[in-house]
C-alpha cells in the first residue's frame, strides 16, 4: 500500500473518532432602552457573567451586567469622559 494511501486512511478514521459538537443561536435579547453613543464595551467577568459599558450623550459612562440570566438594566455612572473607554475602567468605578 502506498504511502499516501496509508496517510489518507489515518486521517478519515481519525476524523470519524472526533465527538461531533453543535450550538446555536438563542433569541435576541434585549439590554434595555438607554441610547448610548459610539461602540459598547463588554468583558465577560466570570462564566456567565458580562458587564458592558458605553458613553452616554452626557459624557457619562452607563454600564449594564448579565448575572447570567438576565440583564439588570443601564446605570449611569457619576462622571465625565471624553471618549469612548474601555469596560475595565468603567467596571472599577462601578464596584
Amino acid at each position: 500500500m502506498s504511502r499516501f494511501l496509508q496517510v489518507f486512511i489515518s486521517c478519515v478514521v481519525s476524523l470519524g473518532m472526533i465527538p461531533a459538537v453543535s450550538a446555536s443561536w438563542g433569541a435576541f435579547v434585549s439590554t434595555g432602552t438607554a441610547t448610548g453613543i459610539g461602540n459598547p464595551s463588554c468583558a465577560l467577568v466570570t462564566t456567565g457573567h458580562v458587564v458592558c459599558a458605553v458613553r452616554t450623550g452626557k459624557a457619562a459612562i452607563m454600564v449594564n451586567e448579565l448575572n447570567g440570566t438576565a440583564w439588570n438594566g443601564w446605570k449611569t455612572l457619576a462622571m465625565t469622559i471624553s471618549s469612548e473607554t474601555p469596560v475595565a475602567p468603567a467596571m472599577a468605578a462601578a464596584r
